[in-house]
């Protein structure tokens, strides 16, 4: 049941990519969570899921990562009820209490595995010999709750509610997700942008050439100059006429 879970994770994340990478994703997130070492890694409290119980380590994982494929509260029911073993009752309260014993570091984890499996790949597509990427940002809207907006901070055009900056480095053409940020809604886009670049250049070799995409809003001379400062590094930025007017 939680590799349903973990399939659904790979076709949210590259779309129709090849069946031989999809294969290779599942074997490789299947070995990661049936390690112990990432069991003890992923879990807040030493303790956490050491007796057995309907709601084990292995199916919030899967349940986790199916929520984000289904309409909530109604999906979530749907879920418990299939992956519960029959006689047993769990309610969405028990569910939240044993999500809480796990790191949010566990489902980055997860998705970092996928990313390598996926960029390490012979098959991918490239533009005229390019690794294509586009870095792109959206803001997210919040539960209103004291640490949360503390934390993200209020948006007031939008009646004060909390609200976050949610930015993506992405491979469109073989749809791989690469890195995801989140922070306060008033974080700077061009400065998670260069956060991305990093990521980016961690999966590149040095003779690699690559083009980043960018809509409006991220053109900027300190950008521009983190990516040319590589001469395999081309940029494409959505921009105003006199936006390079002075430099």
């Amino acid at each position: 049941s939680w590799k349903c879970g973990i399939r659904c994770l790979n076709i949210s994340m590259i779309g129709v990519s090849p069946m031989s990478v999809l294969h290779n994703m599942l074997s490789a997130l299947t070995s990661r969570l049936n390690s112990k070492r990432f069991l003890k890694q992923s879990i807040t409290v030493p303790t956490a899921f050491t007796r057995k119980r309907c709601l084990s380590f292995h199916s919030m994982m899967a349940m986790i990562l199916l929520m984000s494929n289904v309409p909530l509260p109604g999906g979530l029911h749907s879920i418990l009820d299939a992956m519960v073993p029959k006689g047993n009752k769990c309610t969405k309260q028990a569910f939240s209490k044993r999500r809480q014993l796990i790191k949010p570091d566990a489902l980055k984890k997860l998705f970092q595995t996928t990313a390598d499996v996926a960029n390490n790949t012979s098959e991918l597509i490239l533009l005229r010999g390019m690794r294509v990427f586009a870095v792109d940002g959206t803001r997210l809207d919040l539960p209103t709750h004291p640490e949360i907006l503390q934390h993200f901070g209020v948006q007031k055009s939008s009646g004060n509610l909390a609200m976050a900056l949610v930015s993506s480095l992405y491979d469109p053409l073989n749809r791989i997700a690469f890195d995801v940020r989140i922070g306060p809604h008033n974080d700077n886009e061009r400065s998670l942008a260069i956060e991305h670049l990093n990521v980016a250049n961690s999966y590149l070799n040095r003779s690699e050439p690559a083009l980043f995409m960018f809509d409006r809003g991220y053109p900027s001379a300190g950008l521009i100059g983190a990516i040319t400062s590589d001469p395999n590094r081309f940029y494409l930025m959505r921009c105003s006429e006199t936006f390079n007017a002075g430099m």
